[in-house]
């Protein structure tokens, strides 16, 4: 079916596409990324009143800004399965976001 599509709806679609993930990276207006996505792929998009929106936000993670590094703090994105080693998924997140923040 895509092959059939025009360069205009192709270009069309890319816009769409491009614009939504721009948005999630803009929450706040401020051109700072404040959100990821964690999973961009096509299959992460839906087809609404014939535009494309951006879905299955489960691997997101809201980023935290250093105010005295003026940097954003790391984050990561691991596996699904709630553990990284024997920690908590959610435990190794927060540890990772009180060093960044109490700097």
């Amino acid at each position: 079916a895509y092959d059939r599509l025009s360069q205009t709806k192709k270009l069309q679609i890319a816009t769409q596409v491009s614009q939504a993930l721009a948005d999630v990276h803009n929450l706040e207006g401020n051109n700072i990324s404040s959100t990821t996505h964690g999973d961009f792929a096509s299959k992460q998009y839906i087809l609404v009143d014939g535009r494309f929106k951006l879905i299955d936000f489960n691997r997101g993670r809201f980023l935290r800004w250093n105010t005295k590094k003026q940097e954003p703090c790391p984050y990561t994105i691991g596996r699904n399965d709630g553990k990284v080693g024997d920690i908590p998924y959610w435990r190794r997140q927060q540890q990772s976001l009180h060093s960044c923040l109490s700097i």
